[in-house]
């Protein structure tokens, strides 16, 4: 092995223990709350080296937000890839969303504080490439399918797939963490469990979309 090859393979290697330690400092102690130099001290490394890999606390934030995002896109592509039926697979689809949520809770609010706080990254960063590049792989799969549905006739002329895609993100990705929040008040006094709510939401969304 070469110097340079040495030299980015160490590089690599204090890029992902400075984020394991940001990771780990933001979900236990909360984002808020936890500074550079907490993360610094947890990575064992001075704040010099730290800034050399990182230019702001955004930029780890937006790195650890991207690891939730690459274990989203292989749940996703998952949902996707094995389901042929058009109407399960656009199910499948929000499934995976929900299934994100129960498996990575940490990572899925992480992505809704990005969202919500407007996190931004320098446009040559290479998380946010990474995460556009999945970003417009998934699209396509979403267009694909509703383009699918439209020749099949089980989907709406005029249904926008992007538009969808957009709302669905939204509403779905802010009532999974509402109903965290208010599960427990919402099923003493109404009796509704939260999956019952999300069974709702599906007949909602597929009587929006699809020809009855």
């Amino acid at each position: 092995m070469g110097i340079k090859e040495r030299k980015e393979r160490e590089r690599i290697r204090y890029r992902n223990e400075i984020i394991d330690a940001a990771e780990e400092l933001f979900f236990k102690k909360g984002i808020n709350q936890t500074t550079m130099d907490n993360i610094a001290s947890m990575a064992e490394i001075s704040k010099t080296t730290l800034y050399s890999h990182f230019k702001s606390k955004d930029e780890l934030i937006y790195a650890v937000h991207v690891r939730g995002e690459e274990m989203f896109f292989e749940i996703t592509m998952s949902a996707f890839n094995s389901i042929k039926d058009t109407k399960a697979a656009i199910k499948g689809f929000l499934t995976a969303i929900i299934s994100y949520h129960k498996q990575y809770p940490d990572y899925f609010e992480m992505s809704y504080y990005v969202t919500a706080n407007n996190i931004k990254v320098d446009s040559k960063n290479v998380d946010l490439l990474k995460e556009e590049e999945h970003q417009d792989i998934v699209l396509n799969k979403w267009i694909e399918l509703f383009e699918r549905g439209k020749k099949e006739g089980i989907v709406r002329k005029d249904v926008k797939p992007i538009n969808i895609g957009i709302i669905v993100w939204i509403q779905l990705s802010s009532f999974l963490i509402m109903s965290n929040i208010h599960a427990e008040e919402i099923n003493r006094q109404f009796g509704i469990t939260k999956d019952q709510l999300i069974e709702d939401y599906y007949e909602l969304f597929f009587n929006g979309i699809f020809i009855s």
